[in-house]
């Protein structure tokens, strides 16, 4: 992190936290390298754990997504 620490977690940001804390091993991989989630298991994720599945919580996971993906390797 660029401050030296962390930002706090808010708590509109805890399910979708948990969710990517939940499946973030669950990645696809092809000739070029990792390719990102599995879509499939992060939707199942929120139903597991009885969440509403809405766009705003789908795209605060591909947040995460994608600065996992800026940062695999380094």
């Amino acid at each position: 992190c660029p401050w030296g620490r962390a930002p706090a977690l808010q708590p509109v940001n805890f399910d979708a936290w948990n969710i990517f804390q939940d499946i973030k091993t669950q990645l696809r991989a092809g000739p070029a390298g990792v390719i990102g989630l599995d879509y499939q298991e992060m939707r199942q994720a929120i139903e597991d754990l009885g969440l509403y599945r809405s766009r705003s919580l789908e795209q605060k996971i591909k947040a995460l997504e994608r600065e996992l993906l800026e940062n695999v390797g380094k």
